[in-house]
């Protein structure tokens, strides 16, 4: 709604941006046989139906988003095999790896057929 040139009801927030950040990701299916599969997640990343965005609209990535495969038992074994060539900061589930530095809980569970939060989950974070 505009009132004499001014626009009200605009939501502004401070957004702090991560430059050049290099982010790895390991992606579980459960239950593992479920559809969507992974090559067909693999497929979509690599030629994605429409543009992609990571959070924002303006946060195109510079990059493909899949530059690479690694398989592991646990996620802690995948994200250990991704950096072998240079070791970083990480977060893997309480259950898939070593005690690591710090435990907490996150709250990121999404139910996706409602949109609606669903809950927490333990996670450790520590060096791989």
């Amino acid at each position: 709604m505009e009132h004499g040139g001014l626009k009200y009801l605009t939501h502004r927030r401070r957004r702090d941006y991560l430059v050049d950040a290099d982010y790895r990701v390991v992606l579980t299916l459960d239950p593992a046989n479920a559809a969507p599969t992974i090559d067909r997640i693999a497929e979509a990343l690599d030629r994605p139906a429409r543009p992609l965005f990571l959070g924002r609209k303006p946060c195109l990535p510079t990059h493909p988003l899949r530059a690479g495969e690694v398989r592991g038992a646990t996620v802690h074994e995948a994200l250990d095999a991704l950096a072998r060539e240079r070791p970083c900061p990480a977060a893997w589930p309480a259950n898939e790896g070593p005690a690591g530095d710090r435990s907490l809980d996150v709250a990121d569970t999404r139910i996706w057929s409602s949109g609606l939060h669903g809950g927490t989950r333990a996670v450790v974070e520590g060096r791989v």
